[in-house]
């Protein structure tokens, strides 16, 4: 290490100072130690590796944190290092593990939503379509005259009531059949 943070240096339970002029192994031999050697040494000897990537790491008190590493190989007169810049990601990474998490239950409710509309639009349009045909034999004396002339007007009524909330049930399902 040729410069480090607090923040790193708190990470991994050290002070800066005992981090400075040492190798990752020296210093703290661990997971995240042997992972930062291993990707030096494979950069140092030519190998070509995402500049950046997530990973992630256990800290010094157990807990899973995420970060987000951009590595590059330096050159300059003295020499060639590995320059290593971490950020800790975990609380965006959680942020969007429950953004995730509340997509897919709004998905579920609207499954649920569109499945509900579907079966209700079903078992209403059954029922009306009987309505529906019996106004018309009504309304249309099919059977006989009917002694009250306002029976008539009345079965007329019933069927355009009936063929209008039709209509809408059939636009609910037309739209359940396009959500799905």
């Amino acid at each position: 290490y040729i410069f480090c943070n607090h923040r790193f240096a708190s990470f991994v339970g050290l002070r800066p100072g005992r981090l400075i002029g040492r190798r990752p192994l020296e210093a703290h031999d661990d997971a995240l130690a042997r992972r930062l050697a291993d990707l030096d040494a494979r950069l140092l000897a030519g190998e070509i590796l995402p500049s950046s990537f997530e990973e992630e790491i256990v800290d010094r008190d157990g807990n899973l944190c995420d970060l987000l590493t951009t590595k590059s190989v330096y050159h300059d007169g003295d020499g060639t290092m590995v320059v290593t810049v971490s950020l800790d990601i975990t609380a965006r990474k959680r942020a969007e593990l429950a953004l995730l998490a509340v997509k897919e239950q709004a998905e579920i409710a609207n499954r649920s939503k569109t499945e509900f509309l579907a079966n209700m639009s079903h078992e209403l349009r059954t029922p009306l379509n009987a309505i529906i045909g019996f106004s018309q034999v009504m309304a249309g004396e099919m059977l006989g005259p009917i002694a009250t002339t306002r029976y008539v007007g009345y079965a007329r009524d019933i069927l355009a009531s009936a063929e209008h909330l039709l209509g809408i049930i059939n636009d609910i399902l037309d739209v359940s059949k396009l959500e799905t």
